[in-house]
């Protein structure tokens, strides 16, 4: 599943060295929970396809 969502319309201006700071630290945070979904979505893959394997083995 691929989600694509656009953000052109709330991307923050910066104004000053803390607002870039901010922003960075709000980017940093919505990358780490990507990536932990993403991670959870991989193990979720390596399961389903364990599960499927032994399937197949029993089949054969």
């Amino acid at each position: 599943m691929v989600v694509v969502i656009d953000f052109s319309e709330h991307l923050p201006i910066a104004k000053s060295i803390e607002d870039v700071r901010k922003i960075c630290e709000k980017n940093e945070q919505t990358l780490v929970k990507e990536m932990d979904l993403l991670q959870q979505n991989i193990a979720s893959s390596e399961e389903e396809f364990k599960k499927l394997n032994l399937s197949l083995q029993y089949v054969e």
